[in-house]
């Protein structure tokens, strides 16, 4: 059957264990916590072998209106619900602020009614596309913005054509639009 080891009681020996018993001592190992794994992939970052963020949702839900080109968006985003801040590409709305307050109120409530809390299509833009002068400096994502539904409008057209924006494509303002608002013809029963 199986080997007896014998004991000796006046003098004890210990009993050796089988070979496969034994651990093996393994080097303790340090660990590593998160934030060092990110640090090393940053501080092997580079030009090369980093990918350039691409926004590839084409619906959105409009979730808040901060002035008659900007806008707060909730979208599906590599999997996850995020909000994004849009500049409406194409317009340049008056500022909330100074002399314009009151223009400016008009062309958010308008936005406001025609999208706020509705799913529109949207068109990001990258500095890619021909028609960009310059990336935003608010860090905001540039697009075109779309209802829609059988009536299909596009929101800088309209605001455009409503008169609560003028054209606006990036880099120097050509035009002050302090100027321009004014000269507009505002039909509030829009």
């Amino acid at each position: 059957m199986g080997a007896c080891h014998s004991v000796n009681v006046e003098s004890p020996q210990p009993i050796e264990q089988p070979k496969y018993l034994e651990q093996s001592k393994q080097p303790e190992c340090p660990v590593r916590s998160a934030e060092d794994e990110l640090l090393d992939i940053l501080q092997n970052a580079t030009l090369n072998n980093t990918p350039e963020v691409t926004y590839e949702f084409k619906l959105a839900k409009v979730i808040d209106i901060q002035d008659g080109d900007t806008i707060t968006i909730a979208a599906i985003h590599r999997g996850s619900l995020s909000r994004f801040r849009l500049r409406i590409f194409g317009i340049d709305t008056p500022e909330l602020k100074g002399e314009t307050k009151e223009v400016a109120l008009r062309a958010k409530y308008y936005l406001s009614d025609l999208i706020l809390g509705k799913i529109v299509e949207v068109n990001i833009l990258n500095k890619e596309d021909p028609r960009i002068k310059r990336m935003d400096p608010f860090g905001r994502l540039l697009g075109e913005i779309y209802t829609r539904g059988e009536k299909r409008i596009n929101i800088a057209e309209d605001l455009l054509q409503k008169g609560y924006a003028v054209p606006y494509f990036g880099g120097v303002k050509k035009q002050n639009i302090k100027t321009k608002i004014r000269s507009l013809t505002i039909d509030t029963n829009c």
